[in-house]
């Protein structure tokens, strides 16, 4: 059934048809339907690809959310959404995405687990997202993240690995970022103080030089 859509003539009706051809076709098949979801979530970010169809890409999300419903361990099905919300984001710079991605980057490194051969490989890219989100929303628990995310990759990484000199070079600069970026909140915040206070003080010098 998918086979007939993997050409380039394929038009997002009949990605759509397929979609639900899926979920409702094989209700009592939970894990066919995860590999199918899953197929048809690659099949559309190629359309996507080809053709910069947003509603290509949006059904990728859509196909490849799917498929983590049907099985949340399944570490093939939850790098296929990373993969779907990675360009949703780069397209469409949407907040929300980029939550959803930082969540599901996080569950493939939990099921990972410290011995897997690619977890300090994927850890930049959690950090990277955290430092996006950061930069718009100024969250302190990114930045804590972030710093967290190359700890990690350094603690993973041998010391006869090459990428291990990048990671701490990187670390130091996550360091630095927060340093700069906690000591700027906690002037802003010392300001916004000062503010306050003198706009009582004024407030009080007002009311005793014109009492009621």
């Amino acid at each position: 059934m998918i086979g007939l859509y993997t050409s380039t003539s394929t038009n997002l009706q009949d990605l759509w048809i397929t979609h639900e051809l899926i979920l409702f076709l094989l209700p009592t098949h939970q894990e066919a339907r995860g590999k199918l979801l899953n197929l048809l979530g690659h099949i559309c970010l190629e359309q996507w690809s080809r053709e910069q169809s947003v509603e290509a890409l949006n059904q990728a999300v859509l196909a490849h959310d799917d498929a983590v419903r049907e099985d949340i361990t399944n570490a093939s099905f939850l790098e296929g959404l990373c993969t779907a919300l990675s360009q949703r984001v780069k397209a469409l710079h949407n907040g929300v995405d980029i939550d959803r991605h930082v969540q599901v980057t996080e569950k493939i490194l939990f099921l990972m687990g410290d011995d897997h051969a690619e977890k300090a490989a994927m850890l930049p890219s959690l950090e990277a997202l955290s430092s996006q989100r950061f930069e718009q929303l100024g969250s302190v628990e990114d930045l804590h993240r972030s710093v967290s995310a190359w700890e990690d990759a350094v603690h993973l990484t041998p010391e006869d690995n090459p990428e291990k000199a990048s990671w701490l070079t990187n670390l130091g600069g996550s360091l630095i970022t927060r340093f700069a970026s906690l000591a700027a909140l906690r002037t802003y915040t010392s300001q916004c103080l000062c503010v306050r206070m003198q706009c009582k003080s004024h407030q009080k010098a007002t009311q005793t030089r014109h009492p009621c």
